[in-house]
Order: C-alpha cells, then sequence, then structure tokens
C-alpha cells in the first residue's frame, strides 16, 4: 500500500486461515495492520477471518510526527516551543518564528544571520534550530557645532577611534558688546569614540566699537561719521541747512519717531541717525486774464511740490464775440515746481469764427468749389455757378425772392448763410423729326418743381401743361417737360 516491501503471497485451501506474515516497515511510518480494502476500512483478522476466494489484504501505515524547536544563540531560550509536522514535510513547509534580534552593545550591532543547522526537511527524529547573529564593530555621529550652535560639520567614526576636526573654521555672531576668534579648543574635550558626541567651538572676545553714522534724510549735507566704542556716547555734530527747509534735530529712524539724546544716549551697535527736516510752505493762487478776478483762492503746498500735483481750478473760459471766440491756453507763467508764493494768470488764444454756407439750389446741382462754411476775418472771394439741365444760371442771392444778390463774402462778415441759387428755362431749339424716326424714351421725364406761388387751380394747370409737354416730345430727340 506505498510503503515498505509487501510479504511473499500464500496458497490457502478454501476455509483455511491464512499465516500472519512477517509485519512491514517504513522510515517514518507506523505499519498499523492488513485490511480487505486499499482504504483499510475492514481489518483482516487472522485468527478467525478464512479464505474462500483469492484475496488482497493491504497493509494500513500511520505517518509519524516529529518535533521541530527554535531556540536563541544561548540555547536555551525558546524562540518557538516545539510543533509537530509529519514526516517528509519539506524544509519551506515549516513555520519559523520572527527574525530573532541581539540587543547591541556600545561597541558592536548583530543582525540575525540565519539558523544553525540548516532549515531541512523533516527527518526521522526531532530537530532543534539555533540562532546566529553577525556583529559590526559601531559607527557613531560625532557633531561639530560652531558658536552660534549651528552645525560645521558631521563624521562618521568607529568605536574606540579618538576623532579630530577638519572643517572650515569656526566662527561666533559677534554681539553688540564683543567680536569673537577661535581658539582651537572645543567643548567638551574632544576623547575616544564610545557612543555619538556634539563638540562646540570655544572662542576669545574682543570688545567692539561702532560707526555712528548722520544721514541728512533727503536734505542738506550729512555731517562726518563718527567712531564710538560700545557703551559711549556720540558727540553732537553741526546742524544741517536746506532752502526750504527746516532743520529739526537728528532722530533713530528716518520717520524722525524717537530722538536721539547726545547727553544721554549711548551707542551700543552701529547705529545710523537722521535728520528732521520740516518742510516749508508756499501759497499758490489762481486769477484771471484780468489779474484781478480769483479763480482759485491762495492754497498752500508743501515746497517742491511738483507742478504736474499743484490742483488748478476748473478749466476757465473767456466770452466769445461775433467775430472770435476764446480758447483757454494755459497760465503765466507756465506752472512750476512750488519754490516760493505764486500766482498764475489765465491765458487764452484768440480763434476767428466760422460760420456755416448752406444752398438752396431749387433743383440744380452746386459746384464742388463752393464752400460750406467761411471763416471771419478772411470771408469768400466768389462763388463758383450751380448747374440744371435745361437752365440758365443767374447768380446767387441772399433771399427767396431773389432780390439781394451775392457774389463774395468779405472779410468782416459774420453769421450763418443761405444762399438761393436762380435759374430761368434755357431756349430749346433742337429740330423735329418724323414720327416714324422717334426714338422710344427711356426714362422717366423729371418730375418738375412746383410753383412757388398760386393757388391750387393754378397748380393743376401747370401739371396739365407739363404732361401734354411730354406727350408731344416724341418728336424730339431729347425728351424734356418744362414748367
Amino acid at each position: 500500500n506505498g510503503h515498505g516491501p509487501a510479504p511473499t503471497a500464500q496458497t490457502v485451501a478454501y476455509g483455511a486461515k491464512a499465516t500472519t506474515p512477517t509485519a512491514p516497515t517504513e522510515t517514518g511510518y507506523t505499519f498499523g495492520g492488513w485490511y480487505r480494502e486499499a482504504s483499510c476500512t475492514n481489518a483482516w483478522t487472522f485468527d478467525t477471518d478464512t479464505v474462500t476466494g483469492d484475496t488482497t489484504l493491504y497493509a494500513k501505515w500511520t505517518i509519524n510526527k516529529y518535533n521541530v524547536t527554535f531556540v536563541d544563540e544561548d540555547g536555551t531560550t525558546v524562540l518557538k516551543a516545539a510543533t509537530a509536522y509529519d514526516y517528509g514535510t519539506a524544509a519551506s513547509g515549516i513555520v519559523q518564528p520572527t527574525t530573532p534580534t541581539k540587543a547591541a552593545t556600545a561597541q558592536h550591532t548583530y543582525t540575525f544571520a540565519g539558523w544553525t543547522p540548516a532549515i531541512a526537511d523533516v527527518g526521522a527524529t526531532d530537530q532543534t534550530y539555533t540562532a546566529t547573529y553577525n556583529e559590526t564593530v559601531n559607527q557613531y555621529t560625532i557633531t561639530w557645532k560652531d558658536g552660534n550652535g549651528g552645525t560645521l560639520k558631521t563624521d562618521t567614526v568607529a568605536y574606540g577611534v579618538t576623532p579630530s576636526y577638519s572643517g572650515s573654521t569656526p566662527t561666533k555672531t559677534a554681539t553688540a558688546q564683543y567680536t569673537y576668534t577661535f581658539n582651537d579648543t572645543w567643548s567638551p574635550t574632544v576623547t575616544a569614540v564610545t557612543g555619538a558626541a556634539t563638540y562646540t567651538a570655544q572662542f576669545a572676545q574682543t570688545v567692539n566699537n561702532y560707526t555712528v553714522t548722520f544721514d541728512a534724510n533727503g536734505h542738506g549735507t550729512a555731517p562726518t561719521a563718527q567712531t564710538v566704542a560700545y557703551g559711549a556716547k556720540a558727540t553732537t555734530p553741526a546742524a544741517p541747512a536746506e532752502t526750504g527747509y527746516t532743520f529739526g534735530g537728528w532722530y533713530k529712524e528716518a520717520a524722525c519717531t524717537n530722538a536721539w539724546k547726545f547727553d544721554t544716549d549711548t551707542v551700543t551697535e552701529d547705529t545710523t541717525l537722521y535728520a528732521k527736516w520740516t518742510v516749508n510752505k508756499y501759497n499758490v493762487t489762481f486769477v484771471d486774464e484780468d489779474g484781478t478776478t480769483v479763480l482759485k483762492a491762495a492754497t498752500a503746498y508743501d515746497y517742491g511740490t511738483a507742478a504736474a500735483d499743484i490742483v488748478q481750478p476748473t478749466t476757465p473760459t473767456k466770452a466769445a464775440t461775433v467775430q472770435y471766440r476764446f480758447d483757454f491756453v494755459g497760465w503765466m507763467p507756465a506752472l512750476a515746481d512750488v519754490t516760493r508764493d505764486a500766482i498764475y494768470q489765465a491765458s487764452y488764444g484768440e480763434n476767428p469764427n466760422v460760420f456755416s454756407i448752406s444752398y438752396s439750389l431749387d433743383g440744380g446741382r452746386n459746384a464742388n468749389e463752393n464752400p460750406s462754411s467761411y471763416v471771419y476775418g478772411i470771408g469768400v472771394a466768389a462763388f463758383q455757378k450751380a448747374s440744371r439741365p435745361g437752365y440758365d444760371f443767374e447768380g446767387w442771392f441772399l433771399d427767396e425772392t431773389y432780390t439781394q444778390p451775392i457774389q463774395s463774402i468779405s472779410n468782416t462778415a459774420t453769421g450763418n448763410l443761405t444762399l438761393y441759387a436762380k435759374f430761368v428755362e434755357a431756349e430749346d431749339d433742337s429740330d423735329e423729326e418724323e414720327e416714324e424716326d422717334r426714338p422710344q424714351p427711356t426714362a422717366a421725364a423729371e418730375v418738375p418743381k412746383s410753383p412757388k406761388t398760386g393757388d391750387e387751380g393754378q397748380n393743376i394747370n401747370w401739371l396739365f401743361i407739363g404732361l401734354m409737354a411730354c406727350v408731344i416730345s416724341y418728336r424730339r430727340r431729347i425728351s424734356k417737360c418744362h414748367w
């Protein structure tokens, strides 16, 4: 049944009993008797069972179990208690304990290296596996610090080795009172490494001197700077001067909030003192062209105020005359930066008026050369003729009744004008032709202009006459309707 050698077959008479054979053996298994079927459900009892036919008996086997134990390097500390595994269980099927560790010492660090003996398939005996470790000499971080507590350099040094500094020269930031110089010593004293250590550079100290600088704060000439020992007093310098400003003493900040008191204040650092200035103010007034009418009352401005920042009054105006209009052109004198009291007077430019010319053409067409306006002081030298087909132009007039002729506009004329073109019907001398030779008209006749005067009956008469003229015009080379 898969294990050990089978006994020799027996020949047994019907009804007789088989002889109990020698029990087979198999490493890692225990023989459990003979059975009637391979699944070993029903045992064969040699004392009582008789043979009644050819019979195959099957050996029953039980697999043996063996204990596997894991212990630490000392051989006594159990890392995983004995666990029973079937004989032949593969090494990969053996459950190992959590990777063991060994506590580091100051000198060494240990890392798990494996098991001894090496884990193997489960054999026919119990097995114990012992942890092994690799040993590494410890390295420690040595930190070198400057006088400000900042890190200069870090080194990694083996246990037992004395470190030495090889970086840039350590520094320590000067205080208000002292400047520091490295003196080639460290605190604590450098010794052989037994663990991580920090060494801080040591310094010699020197009392500081400071510069007191005078800032004229944008005006005048600054006094010469002074060198003053820590804790001593600066000497009061000569007061500066500036046109347009009044000097107001020396201050600790450019905003001139806190005054420096030369009799009590002491120097504890490089110091800049700032001159305080009060800007002088000057009045700016705007008047009209007459020099007396005030356009904007006197307004105080700081000395040096830019001309562009002076608030001007609303743009002044000067009433136009028939001949001229006046445009504001600026101030006299021209606006300038504020340096003193100033009065600015309005100035105006004189421009001749421009007048319009409109034309009433009575159905005619104006000449392109005729202007639509004229300028006072220039006028118009002459007007060109207007034209109207079938009519003669008789001139320009200032009235609809053609009683005021006009040929030009003088340079002293003023006012907008309307000019009326006067036309009279031209004499028609075209030849008549035979009706059969008459060309067919190709366009409608020109719409006649209504008479200027007359009642409704007269209008109808004129319309009738015009239509009749169009009807008979076929006898003429050029069709015209006359009114």
